[in-house]
């Protein structure tokens, strides 16, 4: 019988997005204008619910610091939420922030940032963004590893992780995501660049979503990408 490897770790996700601020507060919220630009499907598509949100700081929080607020918070806040520290980099600005996801309408953004402002949070101001983002997700991995080199996430269903031989900048990783998506007959999935922890050491992966995706067809996207780094070394 085969043993189910489950790893419960730490690490960042970093993708380039474009992102949009929402008014819903006199504090500056972002939130993703497309979360998975590489996947083209309606069957995520609610206009009603927020996306990815960044409710951006005035200054940085570690992830201890956060995960004792956000623990705070959610004794008297009674909504799903998750929460994570982050940084976006838009043209030569650099914000640092909160990753919210999972709640079910914007109506409640004001009133969590102001569970997160009472714990002593302060937020930016309001401003007018509309661009291009490099993201940068510090974030806490629930994984099943399904192959070897290969994870399911636990938390997202469609999301999958890959594992890739060499340290990448985001700027080669965009680079070579577009090189192996035009190498691909099917190339209807979305890529972002992922580094967590593992005993041995860290592992360097691409994450992978897509709604419906095999074990093979993980295998396929991590074969091309393998192949087409060893081609731009």
């Amino acid at each position: 019988m085969d043993t189910k490897l489950l790893l419960e770790t730490i690490g960042t996700l970093t993708k380039v997005e474009d992102v949009d601020s929402i008014q819903v507060s006199d504090w500056l919220v972002i939130e993703n204008s497309q979360p998975y630009p590489g996947y083209h499907s309606q069957f995520d598509a609610d206009a009603e619910k927020p996306r990815t949100l960044f409710f951006i700081t005035k200054e940085r929080i570690g992830k201890e610091i956060l995960l004792r607020k956000s623990a705070i918070i959610r004794q008297r806040f009674d909504q799903c939420f998750d929460a994570t520290p982050c940084q976006l980099t838009i043209y030569s600005d650099v914000y640092h922030g909160i990753r919210i996801k999972y709640l079910k309408n914007f109506s409640l953004i004001p009133e969590l940032m102001r569970h997160y402002n009472d714990e002593g949070i302060s937020f930016r101001k309001y401003r007018k963004i509309s661009a291009a983002a490099t993201i940068t997700i510090f974030k806490y991995f629930s994984l099943e590893e399904i192959s070897k080199g290969i994870y399911q996430d636990l938390d997202e269903k469609y999301e999958r992780y890959v594992e890739i031989s060499q340290e990448l900048s985001i700027d080669v990783f965009v680079k070579l995501a577009r090189i192996v998506r035009n190498n691909m007959v099917n190339n209807n999935f979305d890529a972002a660049l992922a580094v967590f922890h593992r005993k041995h050491g860290i592992v360097d992966a691409v994450r992978v979503f897509e709604s419906t995706c095999t074990l093979e067809r993980l295998k396929e996207i991590q074969r091309e990408f393998e192949l087409q780094l060893r081609r731009l070394e």
